[in-house]
């Protein structure tokens, strides 16, 4: 953040989405100050953890990841290591609804020259967007 190292135990969780496999550490844990590792291991013959063309995604806390994914290549694999250096934001993103099947409307209604609408009235509402009426 900033170009600061991020404080070390900040939980850092790492998935090979590709191959549906999580792990978590700590910043610092196992590692220098301000860094982070994790590895992908079995003991099954045959299981493999990594591929080229594998997706790579992170979690950190509360905070945006950049890169949001990263696909592991050749070299990676053949290095038996990836290095990825994140960089990380506190900016949250903007939520985008997928809508609600409830929504209440209300107000005052009123005549032109101010006085109150008379009780039982019809209004008509419309969502032009979702062509929608009540």
């Amino acid at each position: 953040m900033g170009g600061q190292l991020l404080e070390d135990g900040v939980q850092i969780e790492v998935e090979n989405q590709t191959r549906q496999l999580k792990e978590k550490t700590k910043v610092g844990e196992n590692t220098q100050s301000g860094k982070y590792a994790i590895s992908f291991l079995t003991t099954k013959q045959g299981t493999v953890v990594v591929k080229e063309g594998d997706v790579l995604v992170w979690r950190v806390g509360d905070y945006q990841v950049s890169p949001s994914e990263y696909r592991v290549g050749s070299q990676d694999v053949n290095n038996g290591f990836a290095q990825v250096n994140l960089t990380l934001s506190k900016t949250k993103p903007k939520l985008i609804s997928d809508g609600s099947p409830a929504f209440a409307v209300g107000g005052s209604v009123k005549h032109l020259g101010g006085q109150s609408l008379e009780d039982g009235v019809q209004i008509e509402v419309e969502n032009q967007t979702r062509q929608l009426k009540e």
